[in-house]
């Protein structure tokens, strides 16, 4: 068979329908009727059908019907849902044909059911049943003797339909790349939009020139009060030895590293999550339900302070204090969160630039707004305003009892006051002053009034247009300042991901501006074999995660260059990243940023592990501090990396519990060994997984910590209460109540004297090996 003669899946799966079909005695004026019928119609007369007892004639061309309706669809759409529905109705149909056959044939016809759902999943209940019941061909019966299709043409119908289901289960990646001769569908799209680019060239607009006068500005300490999840005062510092530094600010879901994050991004740019809609019941309060006013107030590298503040006004909404937005802070977002990443994955295409709409503002305004967030202020300004109109109006009718004119409604307050004007001219010569028959204090509501009634009527207007992502015109601004920035992503973006992920079959990520629609923002993907896609054509979403994410960081790395404060937050950001790529890309982005204060927050514990030693491979200084746990009345409660095992001996030491202290004192020993192991290059006997107890490590870490001779004797003192971490805090022992608390008590504090001589209270590091001869922390105040 050639391709020429070959069918395609639809032909085929029409051929076997009209094969099956023949063998019933059913007219096809009959059939016609049945054809004119809706396909929801036709399958719910066919349950009906076929529960009352109907005659199998009719139901067959019920079910031939429905075949050939569900292959007529899918001739159109191409997709694989409609396709997996022509392939049952076919199967469906001789389903029922086999009812109403002899015994011996059903075997066959089993057989034939089966290969035709080869590679369909899930196949439905009733045909798998009958699949299963003995799927065993019968060695007297063929196709061609039950339906009357030839074997070897039954072979050749199969063989494309088995072609066509593999296509639609072959990932869209894994065919692009095979070259596959029938373009998947929906390539055709980018392709024109790639060889558009071609010929396009570099979008039209400018990058305003902004003051740089805080391009140096970095953060020293932020504190908040009455803040989210922060009823009282609390305070992060980010300076060590009087030097910025950067943070990881660590703690599990729900207990407020988002509020410190909201905190520096409300003191700096008057707005949290790049919103400043402080009053919608949608999205988390910014102040904390407990105190009247929130405050955020940020110390910064230069020697001054930013404070703003949230209370109620007049009408009971939440405003902020009126505080300038200094320049460095004008031109970006402080923070990328994954609410970012989400917002660029699903936001439609032609609509996708306004997201950055709030970068790179004008050089002499405030900060940019995305159209959306300008649509939520007009939303925030008319719930004051009608607010205020229903005051005005009521305060406006005590004056005029009698009327019972509706002020609130813009008519008839209009008509009201036409026909006030009317009489007033009927009665005057000089009609200069429309309203000189008004007291002063009316004329005075009047016009407040009338201006709220116009403010109220644009905003309506505005509102009811929405976004108007097809205008060329209405956003014509914004986009001449971002799209040069957006163009130019597409070096970095290409470089970035080809380093991350080691895709070789990728050769570029082209970004295109304001090509298919007046504010749209196509990412393009062109792979090795020419091919081009759209990224949620063949990308994993942890790939997608990857691009936006990168996307972000280029555009923020830009507004650096133009005068931004070289601030980089990262709130969570990072956990949706793949975990096989998430290594790399910090290691990327301290790279990258080199210079720039990073802060990053996080919950899971083991991608902390792992960043530490990125940060201090790369000579980095980072705090570290941890949000241990939350409470409504006490609000949020952080602490160094070492508070939680640090003061838990102390507490138990305190109590003079022997049990609790020796297993604090266990804790406490383990993080000092998985610290050091690898600082001071011990030598530990490897284990699967790299999982170790305190027993693998501490004979390692304790033979290096010996060489002094000040550390050594704190390193004997552990020894020699060294299994009561087994007898009292590891396991239960019924004689271990006789053991001495002079001797659980020594253990402690011995663990406590070698914690504070391994990590520096000065600099907050831990001591390593800095060179070939010496051990020391950062500040070297602790030195073996």
């Amino acid at each position: 068979m050639t391709d020429s003669t070959k069918p395609t899946a639809v032909q085929a799966l029409r051929e076997i329908n009209r094969a099956f079909y023949a063998q019933e005695t059913v007219s096809q004026d009959e059939l016609r009727k049945l054809m004119r019928l809706k396909l929801d119609s036709l399958y719910s007369l066919r349950m009906n059908k076929t529960t009352s007892g109907g005659e199998g004639a009719t139901i067959a061309a019920i079910s031939t019907a429905i075949a050939n309706k569900e292959c007529a669809l899918y001739s159109h759409s191409r997709d694989f849902k409609t396709y997996k529905k022509a392939v049952v109705a076919t199967s469906s149909l001789i389903r029922g044909f086999a009812d109403r056959n002899l015994r011996h044939r059903r075997d066959t016809l089993r057989v034939m059911i089966s290969e035709l759902l080869l590679g369909i999943e899930p196949v439905p209940k009733y045909l798998l049943s009958f699949i299963n019941q003995n799927a065993k061909k019968s060695s007297n019966t063929t196709v061609s003797t039950v339906v009357g299709i030839d074997d070897d043409r039954w072979i050749e119908l199969l063989e494309v339909i088995h072609q066509e289901t593999e296509y639609h289960t072959t990932p869209f990646l894994q065919r692009l790349v095979a070259d596959v001769s029938v373009p998947p569908v929906g390539l055709n799209a980018a392709a024109a939009l790639a060889s558009m680019a071609e010929h396009a060239g570099a979008p039209d607009g400018t990058i305003p020139e902004y003051d740089k006068a805080d391009s140096k500005v970095l953060l020293r300490k932020v504190t908040v009060q009455g803040f989210r999840g922060a009823p009282e005062e609390i305070s992060v510092d980010l300076a060590m030895h009087d030097k910025p530094v950067c943070l990881l600010l660590w703690g599990d879901n729900g207990v407020g590293k988002s509020t410190v994050i909201d905190g520096i991004e409300f003191a700096l740019q008057g707005r949290v999550d790049r919103s400043a809609d402080f009053n919608s019941g949608l999205r988390p309060s910014v102040k904390n339900l407990a105190v009247p006013m929130a405050s955020a107030t940020v110390q910064l590298t230069d020697g001054t302070s930013v404070e703003r503040q949230l209370k109620s006004n007049d009408v009971g909404r939440d405003v902020t204090s009126s505080v300038a937005i200094r320049p460095g802070f004008r031109i970006a977002p402080l923070a990328i969160r994954r609410a970012d990443i989400l917002r660029f994955l699903d936001t439609e295409t032609l609509s996708r630039s306004m997201i950055f709409f709030d970068y790179f503002p004008s050089a002499g305004g405030t900060l940019g707004l995305r159209p959306d967030e300008q649509l939520r202020m007009l939303e925030e300004e008319r719930f004051t305003l009608r607010l205020l109109r229903d005051k005005t109006a009521e305060e406006l009718l005590e004056h005029y009892p009698a009327s019972k004119v509706n002020f609130t409604n813009q008519t008839h307050f209009e008509n009201f006051l036409q026909n006030k004007i009317r009489q007033a001219k009927r009665r005057r010569t000089d009609n200069s002053d429309p309203l000189a028959w008004a007291a002063p204090v009316v004329r005075e509501l009047i016009s407040s009034l009338k201006d709220i009634h116009g403010r109220l009527s644009k905003i309506k207007k505005t509102l009811e247009r929405g976004i108007e992502n097809l205008n060329p015109i209405l956003y014509r601004d914004q986009l001449s300042r971002i799209a040069p920035v957006l163009h130019s992503v597409t070096d970095d973006l290409t470089a970035s991901f080809q380093r991350l992920t080691k895709a070789d079959h990728v050769d570029s990520i082209q970004v295109l501006v304001a090509k298919s629609g007046p504010v749209s923002l196509d990412v393009l993907v062109t792979f090795k074999n020419g091919k081009t896609a759209f990224p949620q054509q063949v990308f994993s979403e942890a790939y997608k995660d990857l691009i936006a994410l990168l996307f972000f960081l280029s555009v923020t790395k830009k507004a650096g260059d133009y005068g931004q404060a070289k601030i980089l937050i990262l709130d969570d950001v990072l956990q949706s990243v793949d975990s096989t790529v998430r290594v790399e890309v910090m290691d990327y982005v301290l790279e990258e940023f080199k210079g720039w204060q990073i802060i990053i927050t996080g919950h899971d514990r083991s991608w902390l592990n792992q960043l530490r030693p990125l940060f201090n491979n790369r000579g980095v200084p980072v705090l570290e501090r941890h949000i241990t746990r939350w409470s409504f009345d006490g609000g949020i409660y952080i602490s160094d990396s070492t508070w939680t095992t640090v003061s838990s001996l102390r507490n138990a030491l305190d109590r003079s519990d022997p049990l609790a202290s020796a297993s604090a004192t266990g804790l406490l020993l383990e993080q000092v060994c998985q610290e050091l192991s690898w600082r001071v290059q011990a030598s530990i006997i490897r284990r699967k997984d790299d999982r170790y107890t305190l027993n693998d490590l501490w004979s390692g870490v304790a033979k290096v910590l010996k060489k002094s001779t000040l550390v050594k004797v704190l390193v004997e003192d552990v020894n020699k209460n060294i299994a009561l971490r087994n007898l009292l805090g590891g396991h239960y022992n019924s004689w271990a109540a006789g053991i001495s608390w002079r001797d659980v008590s020594d253990f402690g504090e011995a663990a406590l004297r070698l914690h504070e001589s391994v990590h520096c209270s000065e600099c907050r590091t831990w001591i390593e090996k800095r060179d070939a001869t010496s051990i020391s922390c950062k500040c070297h105040k602790l030195t073996l």
